[in-house]
């Protein structure tokens, strides 16, 4: 790869690059991961794809309003910059390689629609707004930060669970789903916390798609001076 030895050949370097760039972050922003956008290389294809149709457009309009030929807008371009202060070159660059790529992801992207709410009340949510995290999951695991009980049904029937503190791990996307609870407390036939299990060093609960998993906030009756 050669790298850019002139100004207009950094300058369209940069244009090539940010703008897609840009442009795909803010749309996973407003949409969220979707099916064909998580393989790395559709998402580079995207953001190319993205850079050279903002690229093209941006060249438009620069030769509608200078007139200048093909050939000479490099230099053109460079005399124009030149002239500009040196805040000005920044704004503008930044307006058009991020503010405009982020504008346009929004209205492509972004639906929103009015929700009734109690008091004859309405408010705006976006229906097409996945979260960033991939899965339900990890949403759940990215908020599982304050001590708290955690029980899993296994596909077998029977529960396992226990204290889940800051020892405590859980995995996210893109590894498979499982659980570290750093204390396990025995657990009744219908789920319920009895005690917890002596000695216990943690236990490592593998969660499958037949599982069945309960955050729980709040300490069992008679299991606070336990818990631990």
């Amino acid at each position: 790869m050669t790298v850019p030895s002139s100004f207009p050949e950094l300058w369209f370097f940069v244009a090539l690059v940010i703008p897609g760039v840009t442009y795909a972050w803010a749309k996973r922003r407003f949409v969220g991961w979707q099916a064909p956008n998580q393989d790395v290389g559709t998402r580079t294809l995207e953001a190319l794809f993205a850079s050279v149709a903002f690229l093209l457009v941006y060249g438009a309009a620069f030769f509608l309003i200078s007139g200048a030929a093909f050939t000479d807008a490099g230099a053109q371009l460079e005399q124009l910059v030149a002239q500009w202060p040196g805040v000005l070159t920044w704004v503008v660059a930044a307006a058009l390689l991020v503010g405009l790529p982020v504008l346009v992801a929004y209205l492509m992207n972004a639906r929103w629609v009015k929700v009734p709410m109690d008091g004859g009340k309405t408010k705006r949510k976006q229906v097409n707004r996945v979260k960033d995290t991939p899965r339900g999951w990890d949403k759940a695991a990215f908020t599982a930060y304050t001590p708290r009980f955690v029980r899993v049904k296994t596909a077998e029937g029977s529960w396992c669970g226990g204290w889940f503190d800051s020892d405590s791990l859980v995995s996210t996307y893109p590894h498979e789903r499982d659980l570290f609870v750093e204390v396990q407390w025995q657990m009744s036939p219908e789920g319920d916390f009895v005690k917890p299990i002596p000695g216990s060093l943690g236990v490592w609960i593998p969660v499958t798609s037949d599982c069945i998993v309960e955050w729980v906030s709040g300490v069992p009756a008679g299991g606070e001076e336990e818990e631990r």
